[in-house]
């Protein structure tokens, strides 16, 4: 994948330099013989040299409205240097400023026409992180910030309590310029709420998790939902639905432990979006090439057969072969994505959409009755769900849950789970029973420095019962 990127960002500005040669000035040469090539080589030089010079602006970073990639003009002169630098579609004036500044101090070997040098215009496809295609969308220059705040969140996990002093001051300053720039990473941001949490500093952990769920949480555009044209599903960069979970939950405990009047509609936020999953299973995990185009044929097969079925006069409802036949093939996201699409191009009326509408949202509710819960995700998606509901209501609101869920047609694997669910509960409920006590140790990061030995052990044992009964340390894996 590391070789792809590069390989993807170095073809990509060999081609767009190659029809990116200007009309602009007379004096540039509209027609060389041979393009430029950077000193070091595109590949691999362009890389480097960004990751050793280029230092992306916080302000910009923070704003939201900048990315890890850029597209810039450049003059490269027939002596090497970059003379003029113009950018594309930068939303921020200081990443401007640092993207002119950097290329030009670029070294190239110049265009050349029969044999000569000559100046020209390019277009360059900048990458400003160090993988395009993988991994949390670090840019150049905040390496030092993560590097440091993740020591300082590996020593805290170390610690059975808090630090003092120095070396307090030291690990909260860590941690808060990384949550503070990397809102959107969540382990940063829930690092230093559960730390200002410890501190007794109610309202920032709230101000901190509402920020993060802003960043993080995912809307789609509403055009085509979360399948994206056509129903394929794409990965988001650095994003993961799991994660996006114990945000929510992260969120709507913080609220609860500090008494917020928020807290019931964080809850309703966190269930709704485990709902959604629950009907999609949708989590996001970046999809390899195979894995796309796999979902390409699929998603041109959907669409042959549900044609074909309106063709036939099949006119779709509960129980008939040509519903049964669609919703075992393909699930509901993929086939509610497609509707739009579908109608757009004139393959079904409306009347057809909407008695597809209708009967997706009835197999939703299904869905979220567990009728359908056959897949080992399933399972812990609906153990989020019991997590959330009784973090909020308690054993009454869980035990309510769980008769939803046996009267609902519920399959029986899912029915096994929440009996085992429910069982280890209660053979953990001497330490859940404070379910206070529950919320402190889950949204504190370690007790305070000087808190009694016997109070620690608690804390700590605590929060291993909780991973022993609901999916916690599966919600949380990065």
């Amino acid at each position: 994948m590391k070789m792809l990127s590069r390989i993807f960002i170095a073809l990509t500005t060999m081609l767009l330099g190659a029809v990116s040669v200007s009309t602009y000035a007379a004096r540039l040469c509209k027609d060389p013989e041979t393009l430029p090539a950077f000193v070091g080589g595109l590949l691999d030089g362009m890389p480097k040299y960004l990751a050793k010079n280029f230092k992306y602006p916080k302000e910009a970073w923070k704003s939201g409205k900048c990315g890890t990639g850029a597209v810039v003009d450049v003059i490269i002169t027939k002596k090497g240097t970059v003379s003029e630098v113009r950018c594309y579609d930068i939303k921020h004036p200081a990443l401007e400023k640092e993207l002119i500044r950097v290329m030009k101090e670029t070294r190239w070997y110049p265009a050349t026409k029969r044999g000569e040098p000559v100046d020209v215009r390019m277009t360059l496809l900048l990458s400003l992180r160090p993988e395009f295609f993988e991994g949390e969308p670090i840019p150049f220059g905040f390496e030092y910030i993560v590097k440091d705040a993740d020591k300082n969140i590996g020593f805290l996990k170390e610690c059975q309590t808090l630090p003092v002093d120095n070396e307090l001051k030291h690990v909260e300053t860590a941690v808060a310029e990384a949550a503070d720039v990397f809102m959107d990473i969540p382990r940063y941001p829930i690092a230093f709420a559960t730390f200002k949490s410890a501190l007794g500093d109610g309202d920032k952990a709230v101000e901190t998790m509402d920020s993060c769920w802003s960043r993080y949480h995912w809307v789609p555009n509403p055009e085509y939902g979360r399948l994206g044209f056509m129903g394929i599903k794409g990965f988001v960069n650095g994003y993961n639905g799991r994660i996006e979970i114990w945000v929510a939950l992260m969120r709507a405990m913080q609220h609860q432990r500090n008494g917020s009047e928020r807290t019931d509609s964080a809850y309703r936020d966190a269930i709704d979006l485990i709902d959604e999953r629950i009907v999609d299973t949708d989590l996001r995990e970046i999809p390899s090439p195979q894995e796309i185009a796999y979902s390409e044929r699929r998603m041109a097969r959907m669409q042959r057969d549900m044609v074909n079925e309106f063709v036939r006069g099949n006119m779709l409802s509960h129980g008939t072969s040509g519903w049964d036949k669609i919703t075992r093939e393909y699930s509901l996201s993929e086939i509610s994505g497609a509707l739009g699409y579908w109608s757009r191009k004139g393959y079904i009326n409306n009347a057809q959409v909407g008695q597809l509408y209708q009967l997706i949202q009835d197999e939703f509710q299904a869905t979220k009755d567990g009728k359908y819960a056959k897949k080992g995700v399933h399972m812990k998606l609906f153990g989020a769900k019991a997590f959330a509901i009784w973090m909020h209501e308690g054993n009454e609101g869980l035990s309510r849950f769980l008769a939803q869920i046996r009267e609902g047609g519920a399959t029986k694997k899912l029915l096994r789970h929440m009996a085992k669910l429910e069982k280890n509960l209660a053979g953990n409920a001497a330490l859940l029973s404070d379910r206070r006590a529950v919320l402190e140790c889950l949204t504190t990061i370690a007790p305070v420095h000087g808190t009694p030995e016997a109070e620690v052990k608690a804390f700590y044992d605590r929060r291993k019962a909780v991973a022993k009964v609901f999916p916690l340390k599966w919600l949380m894996k990065e």
